[in-house]
């Protein structure tokens, strides 16, 4: 059984950011990753162009059930640790208005500097498409079992024929796959059982969304054999979804508006931005930021629903004082005609119909309206600041940005070691930790891996 000085489950962000610093000072270090290449999720943050992290470090923007310890990690390793960080790396960096991200806006830049400068470690090993299955607890330390896919390579001298091999690895399993009928299983591919002993222990493994990308929640089991309980993981950073009848005809649309979300009529949160509608709901960064308590609400069976404002820059009566103008500068025009001057055309229909007017009634020249015009402007002007949706869903992991829940930092130290387990440390999604769209989770990720990976490191120098 080969020894190592601290294992690190989980090559994402968090994980690759711990063993850089558990590397030093010639402590041995395993980096194990289910995945075929470490730092894979890394491609799809930012939308391909790695929104590093923001200028703007408020406590609002990270979510959990332990606030100040979230505060005391970001601040052992804050924005300017983090802006060294990659530097050191060889990442320059952009600010575009308070988000950070690296001067060539390419993801893969930063996957590729993270994997070049693990791979260039002497007496950091790394073992890919490997599962941890199990991990016990020893007198000295630890001892992981695991079972691996690929042969493993480790160091500088073998890393450009250790990414060949991965590559072509994977090319013949999937052709196996496909001609088997499995493709996706793991099984069609010889699977060879291992051991490793190890003083600490990183699990950095991640929590279930993206799940195409390596993440399945497997961390959740081993941190809980360990003696640790588990906040309820839920999807976070995600759309939303409506029966709506009219979602099919707003499907495609973009627009700006101000959202309000109510659970059991009461207000939870607001957010302000674009909305994005699609045929089985409502996406868009401002929906996102408020999807994690939406979907506790929903899991609770609750009854949630969001406020929209789509003119929130005027209040209830300016909006209606500026249709009444619009009717009077244009009374040859309908109502459907008038509001789709204002509004996005395909908006237009769906706020007549919730106002209460019928098809035929919207076609109808302003000047062939009389008494009537005042109470149905006030009730359009009501529908604009305060449309209605109701929420009875929401999209899962497979399209969400980030976990909610997990690990409950109520059993961690500052440092995030266990305080049940010594020498168990945990970094990143796994924990109990959500940042809102904006830098924010691979902030967390950089800095929990470098509070993770330094306690760790110290914790093997006694």
């Amino acid at each position: 059984m080969r020894s190592y000085d601290t294992i690190i489950v989980g090559a994402g962000p968090s994980g690759m950011t711990a063993a850089l610093w558990c590397a030093r000072g010639g402590q041995r270090v395993l980096l194990m990753e289910r995945c075929e290449r470490i730092g894979k999720k890394i491609l799809v943050t930012g939308n391909g162009r790695c929104n590093l992290t923001n200028r703007r470090q408020e406590p609002e923007c990270y979510r959990g059930e332990d606030p100040e310890k979230i505060a005391g990690v970001l601040s052992a390793f804050d924005l300017a640790d983090t802006m060294e960080f990659f530097h050191r790396l060889g990442i320059l960096t952009r600010d575009k208005d308070g988000y950070v991200y690296p001067y060539n806006e390419q993801a893969a830049a930063v996957r590729d500097a993270f994997e070049s400068a693990v791979l260039s470690r002497e007496r950091l090993d790394v073992l890919t498409e490997t599962s941890v299955t199990a991990v016990r607890k020893t007198a000295e330390g630890f001892v992981v079992t695991a079972e691996s896919f690929l042969t493993e390579k480790a160091g500088r001298k073998e890393a450009a024929e250790r990414r060949r091999e991965s590559m072509t690895r994977t090319k013949k399993k999937q052709t196996a796959e496909k001609r088997q009928g499995k493709k996706g299983d793991r099984q069609a591919v010889n699977a060879v059982r291992r051991q490793f002993a190890c003083r600490s222990l990183i699990l950095a493994s991640g929590g279930m969304a993206g799940i195409h990308l390596g993440c399945d929640g497997s961390g959740y089991p081993l941190a809980k054999s360990l003696g640790h309980h588990i906040i309820k993981p839920l999807p976070a950073l995600t759309a939303l979804k409506s029966s709506a009848p009219f979602l099919k005809k707003l499907s495609g649309l973009r627009n700006q508006a101000s959202a309000v979300l109510l659970v059991d009529g009461r207000e939870v949160c607001r957010e302000r931005g674009e909305l994005q509608w699609t045929d089985y709901g409502i996406s868009g960064v401002a929906v996102f930021q408020m999807s994690r308590f939406a979907i506790l609400a929903l899991e609770e069976g609750r009854t949630v629903q969001l406020s929209l404002d789509f003119m929130p820059e005027y209040s209830a009566g300016e909006v209606e004082e500026l249709l009444r103008s619009c009717c009077d500068d244009c009374p040859y025009k309908s109502l459907q005609e008038m509001l789709s001057g204002i509004l996005p055309a395909k908006l237009a229909p769906v706020i007549l119909r919730e106002a209460g007017l019928e098809a035929d009634q919207m076609n109808i020249p302003l000047k062939q309206w009389r008494t009537e015009t005042n109470d149905i402007l006030r009730k359009i002007s009501a529908i604009i600041g305060n449309f209605p949706l109701r929420i009875s869903g929401y999209v899962g992991y497979e399209k969400a940005q980030v976990t909610r829940g997990g690990v409950t930092l109520s059993e961690l130290s500052g440092n995030l070691e266990s305080l049940c387990c010594p020498g168990l440390f945990f970094a990143g999604e796994v924990l109990d930790v959500d940042g809102t769209c904006g830098g924010y989770n691979l902030q967390w990720a950089f800095s929990s891996g470098s509070v993770a990976g330094q306690a760790a490191w110290r914790r093997n120098q006694k």
